[in-house]
């Protein structure tokens, strides 16, 4: 990535750097040797298939003593059960090369930790700052003296296993080429030519590659034991929690090199590992999804549970490797939120023992643990489990579906409490509002319950860039058909705050309405004759400002058609009027639910040109082309895989076009209470007929705020039979 970024010699210089500033200052492992593997395009992006075989190059026939990845991304499910996770974990168990990967730059929420360190064996190190380097590479004093950096991923893992591993500094003045233009800066002073100060996770997990590199370059000279699991071990249980922050955020703490040295060093045998497994029941969205549906690795609770109540989960313990040993239980982080059912615990190899844990937390936020089983006859801490638990802030009706909840932030760190809210199933629009209290100055993002954080720029952004101390106090944000489950708003207060600490509140809201007749067919119909059909629609959720829209006509086709992996793909054609707005196809899963089916969509003028896809692992797929061109457009639909051999699915192709006439439906835009209804007269004339075999859709709409606003809450209307 070095020819536009600089990214890799920066990393580089933080793990070896040797003589920085005319020798004055050190890489964390100075003039170690350095093997550089690309795996990663000339312009963007690195493949899954470059990261596999980059690595086997790097361990197996380069044979490196650590390996050091500054790459990632952060899939809704971050289970670390993928082959190139496995594939990681194999090459560390067998090969005897730690890996050390960023934990990755999507936090400050819970459960954005990182692919590929969320493979099980590999360090997956956060990132963190102390007072001192704020002030010496950004120019600003800090509030607190030491803290986690807010772009930092956070833990769990989907599995509730423990990610990250560490945190390491994550800002550092390091190495970019010499040889590309100089368009690097420091922030607080001027950089030499060659350097550049950066910041990220991707800092971080070179630091601690670095220290790893001390560790074994000390080991190898001393003939101390240190396979992947002694160095994992001696750095976990050496760690120094960062007091103010949770055990989610940092695993065990921050990186120490001489502690995990007196540790790795501390017997002429050498650290003695065992091989533990956990299993116990988790509660996200994703639960289903995990290797065994509903089980992880470590308590993740975030679905469902509200202020005051308590919650048993029990975990099963299974030692794997050596023979016996008794364990004594601690916790570390929310030591006041977790109880264990017993103080020890005796684990045979291969006999499986339960243990029960209980969470207690009275108030809204989020509380972590690491459950720790320490065998008081070996070095170091033998297993360390994570153990997370949201408590949400619910949307009911006991709340008239809104809350407000309270929070601040101090200069360059994230909020506390941690916020998050309940969103209902059946919400159709949620409404975020987060609005200054004092002068600070602060910006937000929003997080769905998968843990991805949401776009703050684009066509539907939730969240914000840093607003304050003048303009408008408060920011707002409105997400369409929002996943239902629990959210959480991350807010950061700017390192360049006037403010030490920047104060706020934030508002979420659910809406839905509902209508009654659900839908209007209208048939026979006559192009040109105007019919109407009144409407009563309830106000189910929240106040607000609701009004009602029609929307134009779109010719439309349904079919439910029956394909087999014999008779290959289906192809059909319809002709695409000038004037079209928007074009969608759509397949929906039929009689066999596990079957798999793809979509393409081409425009055809002459020679056919691919437009849009569907390729997911269902054969429920869309595929939606705004202004499509005049002319005759083709779909195929493509048996990728059918385990019953053959399917029924739904298909439509619609096409939306002011030539095919209207429906009209306004009501006027009023505040309307929880639970109350209003009626709106709709009409609608079919201004043209759609062709053979197809009909014209529409549909009318409740609206939020206005007449461009969110939808929330559709009937859905059809006029058939369409003369002449």
């Amino acid at each position: 990535t070095d020819t536009t970024s600089g990214h890799g010699t920066h990393v580089a210089g933080i793990a070896a750097g040797n003589g920085f500033f005319n020798g004055a200052y050190d890489g964390a492992a100075p003039g170690a040797k350095i093997v550089s593997v690309r795996v990663c395009l000339f312009v963007s992006g690195c493949t899954a298939h470059a990261l596999i075989e980059g690595m086997i190059f790097a361990i197996k026939v380069a044979k490196v003593d650590v390996v050091n990845m500054s790459i990632g991304g952060l899939p809704a499910l971050n289970d670390g059960n993928n082959p190139r996770a496995i594939i990681y974990n194999e090459l560390i168990q067998k090969r005897g090369v730690q890996m050390f990967i960023s934990a990755g730059n999507s936090g400050s929420g819970i459960n954005t930790v990182g692919d590929p360190s969320v493979a099980t064996k590999v360090m997956s190190v956060g990132a963190y700052w102390s007072k001192p380097t704020v002030l010496a590479n950004y120019g600003n004093v800090a509030v607190s003296d030491e803290a986690l950096h807010d772009f930092s991923s956070r833990g769990p893992r989907e599995d509730g296993f423990t990610k990250p591993q560490m945190v390491a500094p994550g800002s550092a003045v390091s190495s970019v080429p010499q040889w590309q233009p100089q368009n690097f800066q420091c922030v607080a002073y001027v950089c030499p030519f060659g350097y550049a100060m950066f910041n990220g996770t991707s800092m971080a997990a070179p630091q601690a590659t670095g220290g790893a590199a001390l560790l074994l370059s000390a080991a190898k000279q001393r003939d101390v034991p240190h396979k992947p699991a002694q160095l994992r071990q001696a750095i976990m249980s050496s760690a120094r929690f960062i007091p103010g922050y949770k055990a989610h955020e940092q695993g065990p703490g921050l990186f120490r090199v001489s502690e995990a040295w007196d540790l790795l060093s501390s017997s002429e045998d050498g650290i003695k590992t065992v091989e533990i497994s956990s299993a116990v029941p988790t509660n996200t969205v994703l639960s289903g999804f995990l290797a065994t549906p509903g089980i992880g690795t470590g308590i993740y609770e975030r679905e469902g549970i509200t202020a005051s109540q308590s919650k048993t989960r029990t975990y099963t313990f299974t030692r794997t490797s050596g023979g016996q040993g008794t364990y004594n239980l601690s916790f570390l982080g929310d030591t006041g939120a977790f109880t264990a059912s017993a103080s020890t615990l005796t684990l045979k190899k291969g006999v499986p023992a339960t243990l029960d844990v209980t969470f207690n937390g009275q108030v809204p936020g989020v509380y972590s643990a690491l459950l720790r089983l320490d065998d008081p006859k070996t070095v170091g801490i033998d297993y360390q489990i994570l153990n997370t638990v949201v408590v949400n802030n619910p949307l009911s009706a006991a709340t008239i579906y809104t809350q407000t909840v309270a929070g601040s932030a101090k200069r360059f760190e994230t909020n506390e409490p941690k916020i998050f809210f309940g969103i209902p199933s059946g919400t159709t629009a949620v409404q975020f509002t987060v609005t200054r209290t004092n002068g600070g100055r602060i910006a937000f993002t929003c997080i769905d319950p998968r843990g991805i954080p949401l776009s703050t720029t684009g066509a539907t952004p939730c969240g914000s860039g840093f607003f304050g101390p003048t303009g408008l106090p408060s920011r707002t944000s409105t997400v369409a058909n929002p996943r239902a489950g629990v959210w959480e708003i991350t807010a950061r207060a700017s390192r360049a705050a006037a403010l030490l600490v920047s104060t706020f509140t934030v508002t979420v809201t659910a809406f839905r309405a509902s209508f009654t007749p659900a839908s209007w067919t209208n048939t026979p119909t006559t192009v040109g004759v105007t019919a109407t059909q009144s409407f009563t629609i309830t106000n189910e959720f929240a106040a607000g400002t609701i009004g009602t829209t029609g929307s134009t006509f779109a010719s439309t086709r349904t079919l439910t058609p029956t394909i087999t992996v014999a008779g290959g793909p289906q192809v059909r054609t319809f002709t695409v009027p000038a004037g079209t707005t928007s074009l969608t196809v759509g397949i929906t899963q039929g009689s066999d639910p596990a079957a798999d089916l793809d979509l393409y969509v081409f425009r055809c003028a002459p020679s056919c040109v691919l437009q849009g896809s569907g390729t997911g692992s269902t054969a429920t797929e869309t595929v939606t082309i705004a202004s499509p061109a005049p002319g005759t457009w083709l779909s195929l639909v493509d048996p990728f895989d059918i385990p019953a051999g053959s399917t029924t699915y739904g298909y439509t192709d619609t096409f939306t076009n002011p030539a095919f006439g209207a429906i009209t439906a306004s009501s006027g835009f009023a505040l309307r209470a929880s639970g109350s209804t209003f009626t709106v007269l709709a009409s609608g004339t079919a201004a043209s007929n759609p062709g053979p075999g197809r009909f014209l859709r529409g549909s009318v709409n409740a609206r939020l705020g206005s007449a461009a606003g969110a939808i929330l809450g559709s009937a859905r209307v059809e006029f058939l039979g369409i003369t002449p």
